[in-house]
């Protein structure tokens, strides 16, 4: 962008403009660029560059955004329960609809009744 500036040392019927040219914003191709050089450039933390990037390119916030929920699609389509996770899941019911109690307190009490289960739910 081109901009004129007033010489302020002639005299006003002598008036000379000055061209100064200022740079357009730099364009970024992720919004994880755009951070990093405002984290850079205004030398503050990475919350804060991340709010004067979503504030200043909406458009990479958005397409962020799109690509972290099929990212997560994606992941949730690929790992389908194991065996290991069905039994888990069925030992934990199991002992939620005997002992009457919450499923977090359920998963403990699982945890301690059946350890290799614990563990392989956990490998899986």
């Amino acid at each position: 962008m081109t901009l004129l500036k007033r010489d302020d040392e002639q005299e006003p019927d002598d008036m000379q403009f000055q061209k100064i040219t200022r740079d357009d914003p730099p364009s970024f191709a992720t919004f994880e660029a755009a951070v990093n050089h405002l984290r850079k450039l205004h030398e503050c933390s990475h919350t804060n560059a991340m709010s004067m990037a979503a504030n200043h390119y909406p458009d990479l916030v958005r397409k962020y955004n799109d690509e972290g929920e099929i990212a997560a699609r994606e992941a949730a389509v690929k790992r389908a329960p194991s065996e290991a996770d069905q039994r888990w899941d069925m030992l934990v019911t199991g002992i939620m609809e005997r002992d009457t109690v919450s499923r977090t307190v359920a998963m403990e009490r699982a945890r301690h009744e059946y350890p290799e289960a614990f563990v392989a739910y956990q490998a899986a």
